[in-house]
């Protein structure tokens, strides 16, 4: 039959740590003379969503004047994850 190979992974992968790996697959037959032929692989870690998001300030402070409209944009506030 056929016969397949695995990428088997040895520990997770962190994207923060890297984000993308390359790597080349070398297959040898058991011919004489051997033969061989080669791949080349690309992965691309995507982000997990395993860190909360952060606020740059931790106590944001408005002070608004009465008779504000609805709607009214008070504040903009940046979070980073």
């Amino acid at each position: 039959g056929r016969k397949y190979p695995e990428l088997v992974l040895k520990h997770s992968l962190d994207r923060e740590e890297q984000n993308f790996h390359q790597l080349v697959l070398t297959a040898v037959d058991g011919g004489d003379p051997p033969q061989s032929g080669t791949a080349q692989i690309q992965i691309q870690v995507t982000d997990a969503n395993d860190n909360p998001p952060v606020f740059i300030q931790d106590i944001y402070k408005v002070s608004l004047q009465e008779g504000v409209p609805q709607g009214f944009s008070v504040l903009q506030v940046t979070a980073t994850d």
